[in-house]
């Protein structure tokens, strides 16, 4: 699977990733909130040149390859150039993106894990 990591790449460069920025790039309003606020499955080569051109970046740069299904690739292979190494998690990132729901269960872990 391909990820794109504009918010990451962004954030490096000081800029802040917004539908404002992608439509300035002339990238439609749509692909911009898509961009921006979705799990993209797809961007076409003229939203890639556009976000490229404009960041000043290539496009691996900006996405990256993650084995689907823990299927490892042969050795050699060039999707094995655009892996990116783990990032050590974040514990405020990982949590943001938490329903309450599983917000609850993980506070209940810690105080579970305290004793109180």
């Amino acid at each position: 699977m391909i990820t794109l990591y504009l918010h990451e790449f962004c954030n490096k460069k000081g800029l802040k990733p917004t539908i404002t920025l992608l439509t300035d790039m002339k990238i439609g309003y749509h692909t911009a909130k898509h961009l921006i606020y979705g799990k993209p499955k797809s961007i076409s080569f003229d939203t890639l040149y556009k976000l490229c051109h404009n960041l000043k970046c290539k496009p691996h740069d900006i996405m990256a390859y993650t084995p689907k299904d823990n299927k490892p690739l042969p050795d050699g292979h060039p999707l094995l150039e655009l892996l990116r190494p783990q990032a050590p998690l974040n514990p405020i990132d990982a949590l943001s993106d938490l329903s309450p729901e599983n917000l609850e269960k993980v506070t209940a872990m810690i105080k579970k894990m305290r004793g109180k």
